[in-house]
């Protein structure tokens, strides 16, 4: 499954989403992204149903490449806490991402804190829910 699709399958895509923690397994080709999923239900008359996430891992199998960009200049970068990212298009001008055969996707993520991508290409995305919940 691509990242487009398993964003589909959620209420408000990957837009808002808080990541915790990231793993790369070079060897077996495997990224493993912790994050909080906004499933919140923004017409909900409580703040708490509103704001409500959920804490998943979002699995990357057959990893062609996955890059952060430096922070922006003057961005609070160094804080110790879950950042904000929103899922986009890939950059067609970045790097490898025009060389990627046709079984791969490719796309980003903004980091609202750092104003700046991470980049992936890959073969397939996957959710897997954590069994302790909750952001």
């Amino acid at each position: 499954m691509t990242l487009k699709d398993l964003a589909a399958t959620l209420p408000n895509g990957f837009h808002d989403a808080l990541l915790h923690s990231c793993e790369w397994n070079v060897e077996r080709g495997i990224v493993v992204l912790e994050i909080s999923i906004w499933s919140g239900d923004l017409h909900s008359q409580t703040t708490a149903e509103r704001e409500r996430h959920d804490r998943r891992r979002l699995v990357f199998g057959g990893v062609r490449f996955f890059y952060w960009e430096p922070p922006a200049q003057g961005y609070p970068y160094a804080r110790s806490r879950p950042v904000r990212i929103d899922l986009h298009d890939a950059d067609r001008a970045a790097p490898l991402v025009s060389e990627q055969p046709a079984d791969t996707f490719t796309a980003r993520f903004f980091v609202d804190e750092w104003n700046s991508f991470i980049h992936i290409a890959a073969a397939d995305a996957d959710l897997i829910p954590l069994a302790t919940g909750g952001a």
